[in-house]
Order: structure tokens, then C-alpha cells, then sequence
């Protein structure tokens, strides 16, 4: 097996909550999905996108050789795109031993909190991050082993994500006490709906500011 991990982006959701196609977002200079392949990129590869069917793919996309997986079902929540995701890397030659996975929604999830959740595999098969007293099960590192245990959970009914761990050896990372405001903006951050992205946008703009950075 490879021993870089594979990237998995999740990017088919309906955004119902948003009204319209989080993925294709401008953040910046850039998309949203754009934003999170360039975080992803240089930690795990290759990189696996899952959108939902009929979902346009973004160019950034063929840029870096990423694989763009279809949802079997439309809008079926995660568990489908977590299941091709880890079925497109299983399948490749040699497979990577390892997945990091997150939501396209999440833009100030970077590289380096992608890496601390690798590092927190060793001796588990998944660690995830809990953030404001919530574990996110699309966020954080499995071992490509539970690929038969993610099939039997998307033939189960109700089954949600965080299923895939329970029972498994998982570590639990503490956002709140690994992070602090300094270090910028919240990274589990999402933008679910158009006040979230607004504040996101906002924060985005003082960070790159503090810095120097043009944020456009």
C-alpha cells in the first residue's frame, strides 16, 4: 500500500440550508472547493471529490489529478460519497493505507490540522475532531481497512457516519484546547448558510489583514 494517505473531499451535498451549490463558492480568489483541494493537496494524494450526479466539476480539479466520484444516489447524505471516496481509493495501484476526509464547506481547515489527524491514526483506525462538544465524523483520518464496514453501513437504514467508528479504536481530538483565536479563524468552521459564509468571508478578511495578505 502507498504510504501517503488518500484525500477525500466531500462536495455533493444538497446545501439546502445555503440555497445554492457550496462547492462552487468564491472564497477569495478562488472556490470554495478550490480552497479545499489547495489545503489538501499537499498532505495526502491522490485526492478523491465526491459530487453529487450531474454536479459540475471544477477545473481545479483536473489541475491536480484529482478523481471526481458520483453519489449512486442524488443527495442521500454522506455516507454515499464517504463509500465511493473510499471504493475509488481502494481501487487504485498501490491503494493508500490511509484517508483524510472533509467537506468542501470548511474553509479554514488546512494542511496542518489535516496532518495532526494522520498522526492521531497510529495505533487507532480513525481519529476525528470534537468541536463545541460535537465529534464530526467527515472530519479527521480512518484507516482504508473499514472499507467493508462503510459498505454494510450504507445498506443499513438511519446508519450516519459516525457508525464507521464506533466500536473501532478512534481518537478524539479537543479542538478548544489544541487551538486558540490567534492562530486565526476557527478551523471546523463551516458555512452551512448565507450568515455563516458572510461571517467566514469576514473572518477571512481581518485574518489575511493581520497578516498582510491581500484576501482577494
Amino acid at each position: 500500500m502507498s504510504s501517503k494517505p488518500g484525500g477525500l473531499i466531500l462536495a455533493g451535498g444538497q446545501s439546502r440550508r445555503m440555497g445554492r451549490d457550496k462547492a462552487g463558492l468564491t472564497f477569495g480568489s478562488e472556490t470554495l472547493l478550490a480552497r479545499a483541494v489547495r489545503h489538501m493537496a499537499p498532505v495526502a494524494g491522490p485526492l478523491v471529490v465526491s459530487l453529487a450526479p450531474g454536479q459540475v466539476a471544477d477545473p481545479v480539479l483536473v489541475g491536480v489529478g484529482a478523481l471526481a466520484v458520483r453519489d449512486t444516489a442524488p443527495f442521500g447524505g454522506p455516507l454515499p460519497g464517504l463509500l465511493q471516496g473510499f471504493r475509488a481509493l481502494a481501487a487504485l495501484k498501490p491503494a493508500p493505507e490511509a484517508v483524510l476526509v472533509m467537506p468542501v464547506d470548511m474553509p479554514f481547515y488546512t494542511g496542518a490540522w489535516m496532518e495532526r489527524a494522520l498522526a492521531g491514526l497510529h495505533g487507532h483506525a480513525a481519529c476525528l475532531y470534537r468541536y463545541e462538544g460535537f465529534v464530526n465524523a467527515l472530519v479527521g483520518a480512518y484507516r482504508l481497512s473499514l472499507l467493508p464496514k462503510l459498505e454494510g453501513l450504507v445498506d443499513q437504514p438511519h446508519a450516519r457516519p459516525m457508525g464507521l467508528s464506533q466500536g473501532e479504536p478512534t481518537l478524539i481530538l479537543e479542538i478548544e484546547s489544541l487551538w486558540q483565536t490567534e492562530d486565526g479563524p476557527p478551523p471546523l468552521m463551516d458555512t452551512d448558510t448565507p450568515e455563516d459564509y458572510a461571517a467566514a468571508l469576514q473572518l477571512e478578511a481581518i485574518h489575511s489583514e493581520g497578516r498582510g495578505v491581500d484576501p482577494a
